[in-house]
């Protein structure tokens, strides 16, 4: 029984170094961004950055309106799986639509 005493004090004085202090606790953050919403949004900025690269493509080659818009295409089904929405709205995908205005299509 006298042990546990000085056991209890020596406890009590280890256990107050550590008042004060957090330990933080994994996945504890409430500002954490949600992996698949990183991911998610990566996903939409490639997207839309493909679909710019083939509005610079139909404005440089339009003989190729044919074959770009139907790649392109493809992409805009991508941005709606993903959710984002409406797929920028282009001049040179607008201009590529139309048709008879660029050349013939291969």
């Amino acid at each position: 029984m006298l042990l546990a005493g000085p056991t209890a004090a020596g406890l009590a004085a280890l256990s107050a170094c550590s008042i004060g202090r957090t330990t933080p606790t994994p996945n504890a953050s409430p500002h954490r961004l949600d992996p698949d919403l990183a991911l998610r949004a990566a996903a939409v900025g490639r997207e839309r950055s493909i679909l710019a690269s083939y509005d610079a493509a139909l404005l440089a080659v339009p003989a190729l309106r044919g074959r770009l818009l139907l790649l392109r295409a493809e992409h805009v089904v991508h941005l709606a799986a993903l959710g984002a929405g409406d797929p920028p709205s282009t001049a040179a995908a607008a201009a590529a639509a139309a048709p008879g205005t660029a050349g013939p299509a291969f």
